[in-house]
């Protein structure tokens, strides 16, 4: 393998200009620049491909993995300007350390019947995109959202630094455990690369502050404890990485015919009621109602960069001229529940640990199908299952779910039809090509 000046001048050339684009991305470029942004994504982009490709050494693997937590400390404390979530965990922070339920207050109705919350204001009233809406997001980033708060009481910028220190900590936990997993499994250590330097990964976990971070964390230290036999220990970690963003509850049947049938319904009996115990110091009767109306309303009313949905609401659209949403996205939703339960069923015998990320990612690929909303790093699970297979589609989605931000353009928030076909496109050819070659070669997960 090459370990050439001429290669490491390249490398490093390579490296520094990554590092100066994502710069350029997290502090002088505007959410509503689109050629900026698929300029600078663009060449992120090519550089990411660019040194995954390269046979690199033991050495410069290692001095690449300390690049990439280098990286996320570049965006550590950038404004998240590609997504306004940041203020409502700031809300329910500021929520949680006055002494109030985040889950049973609507933003709206705070500042009508003026509850007397410190440091809630209009300044961050205003930045909400949820005002009508109750929170949905579980305990265990309430607790984080509290933490943060409490540390950083009156500055929402000092707020946003601590709530991505905890993703930053998350990702560098990510690292370490992909770089075992790897030597444990006997698989290419530069495959990790393919996570730690997606852009995508970069950009909008710790960059523009979403928590999908700290649920990889979670879902890898489970799959970690699993590989060690630690099965309570694991079953725990997953249970926290459902009560961080609850996507991982789809993966559950995955889990239950990883351990077989009598074993598996305990496992995942258990993970539940972690769950419940979880959520049980903020919820009564009607807190679970109002947490239900927010994940009702997502499905209901949210629709961004969606695929079957957009079709099947084009098509009914043709015969009612109204938006279905309200019945096409429960129905979907409940097709892909249906189809993901299937799934592992057909696949039970072939399930273990050292194959859950195939199978996980396929899961997320038919929840991700069928959902009214896909925003880019809903798809950064599945980059990260992708080190553990010889799929290229999800690196290859990471790259095309760039043109969603066409729709940041201005504040209309419209989307590209063409740009949609392009991106599904490019992902339904790539999903093509890797089954011919699953199928043509008999390939299966690099570690086996």
């Amino acid at each position: 393998m090459p370990d050439s000046r001429a290669q490491n001048i390249r490398l490093s050339m390579a490296f520094l200009l990554m590092a100066g684009v994502h710069i350029a991305l997290a502090y002088f470029t505007k959410r509503e620049s689109t050629f900026a942004l698929f300029s600078l994504f663009g060449t992120l982009f090519l550089l990411y491909f660019y040194i995954c490709k390269q046979p690199i050494t033991e050495q410069q693997i290692s001095l690449l993995l300390a690049g990439a937590i280098l990286l996320r400390f570049v965006w550590l404390f950038s404004f998240p300007h590609l997504s306004e979530d940041y203020a409502r965990f700031v809300w329910d922070g500021r929520l949680l350390v006055a002494g109030y339920n985040p889950f049973k207050y609507l933003p709206v109705e705070i500042m009508k019947q003026g509850y007397p919350v410190n440091c809630i204001d209009p300044q961050l009233y205003s930045a909400l995109n949820s005002q009508t809406y109750y929170t949905c997001y579980p305990p265990f980033l309430q607790a984080i959202f509290g933490i943060s708060t409490w540390l950083a009481p009156h500055n929402i910028y000092a707020n946003i630094v601590m709530l991505k220190t905890f993703i930053l900590a998350a990702e560098i936990g990510s690292i370490i455990i992909l770089v075992r997993l790897s030597a444990q499994w006997g698989f290419d250590r530069q495959r990790v690369l393919l996570y730690v330097l997606n852009p995508i990964v970069i950009a909008e976990l710790t960059g523009n502050l979403h928590y999908e971070g700290v649920m990889i964390f979670f879902l890898l230290a489970s799959i970690y404890c699993w590989q060690k036999n630690r099965i309570v220990l694991g079953a725990l970690l997953f249970s926290i990485a459902i009560i961080t963003k609850l996507v991982p509850l789809m993966l559950l049947p995955v889990v239950f015919f990883n351990f077989g049938k009598k074993k598996g319904f305990l496992i995942c009996a258990g993970i539940l009621a972690v769950c419940i115990i979880g959520f049980l110091p903020f919820m009564d009767i009607a807190i679970v109602q109002k947490f239900w109306s927010s994940i009702d309303s997502y499905f209901q009313e949210s629709e961004f960069n969606a695929s079957i949905y957009y079709l099947v609401n084009a098509i009914t659209y043709r015969f009612t001229s109204e938006n279905m949403i309200n019945i096409i996205g429960p129905a979907l939703t409940i097709i892909s529940g249906v189809l993901i339960i299937v799934y592992s069923f057909v696949k039970s015998k072939r399930i273990n640990v050292k194959t859950l990320s195939k199978y996980f990612t396929w899961i997320l690929l038919i929840y991700y199908a069928f959902t009214t909303t896909v925003f880019p790093w809903y798809i950064t699970p599945m980059i990260l299952f992708s080190v553990f297979t010889d799929y290229k589609f999800p690196l290859v989605w990471s790259a095309m779910i760039v043109l969603s931000y066409y729709a940041d353009r201005n504040a209309l928030f419209e989307e590209s039809k063409i740009l949609l076909w392009i991106e599904y496109g490019v992902l339904g050819a790539c999903i093509g090509y890797d089954l011919y070659n699953e199928q043509k070669k008999k390939l299966n997960p690099v570690f086996i």
